[in-house]
């Protein structure tokens, strides 16, 4: 459903009732790689509202100019959450670049926050990779993904598939304003709040 912050409107789906956890995902892929991570740790918990939000110029959220540094990001994110938690205690939980602007959040929202997830968080705007290791080869197996398939450092079905959603997730994002925040340098935001 689309929560319509004015000039931009963020795409989400929710499960359950209860507590709120807002997810946040990873850029450039949508809410699903959230879902599909966090899911099966519900299914035999009861009294979570979880929040699966897609980001600006990911899945079906739109992107707009504006929305060209990762401060932009942040505040489209609280605004968000200020709509639909206006408030609300909530617990957050964000997955690589989400996990980064999970920070952000964290830092704004200390007071409403009960607990805080990050999963694999990117921790600058800039992120550099350590090198690359391969755990398990099947070049078979990963040869039809292309130049992709240099990323998969543990090349079994289950990631090859796993890989393959976020692929297919990817291709709706907006490239445009993924190069954007690329090129934007880093946030002006606290991302390690010394008071949560």
């Amino acid at each position: 459903m689309p929560c319509d912050l004015g000039d931009i409107s963020i795409y989400y789906e929710t499960s359950g009732t209860g507590q709120p956890i807002v997810m946040l995902p990873g850029r450039p892929s949508d809410h699903g790689i959230m879902e599909r991570f966090m899911e099966p740790l519900f299914v035999q918990r009861d009294g979570w509202l979880r929040i699966y939000p897609d980001l600006p110029g990911t899945g079906l959220s739109p992107s707009a100019d504006r929305l060209a540094t990762h401060d932009s990001m942040l505040d489209a994110m609280l605004a968000f959450i200020d709509t639909i938690l206006p408030s609300q205690r909530f617990v957050l939980a964000g997955y690589s670049y989400g996990g980064y602007l999970a920070r952000g959040v964290a830092s704004r929202r200390t007071a409403l926050i009960d607990g805080l997830i990050l999963c694999a968080p990117q921790v600058k705007a800039d992120p550099t990779l350590a090198p690359r290791t391969t755990l398990g080869e099947d070049p078979a197996l990963v040869s039809e993904l292309g130049p992709v398939a240099d990323l998969i450092v543990v090349q079994r079905p289950a990631v090859v598939e796993a890989v393959r959603q976020v692929l297919a997730e990817m291709q709706l994002a907006d490239s445009s304003h993924q190069a954007r925040l690329e090129a934007a340098g880093p946030a002006s935001f606290e991302v390690a709040p010394h008071s949560f």
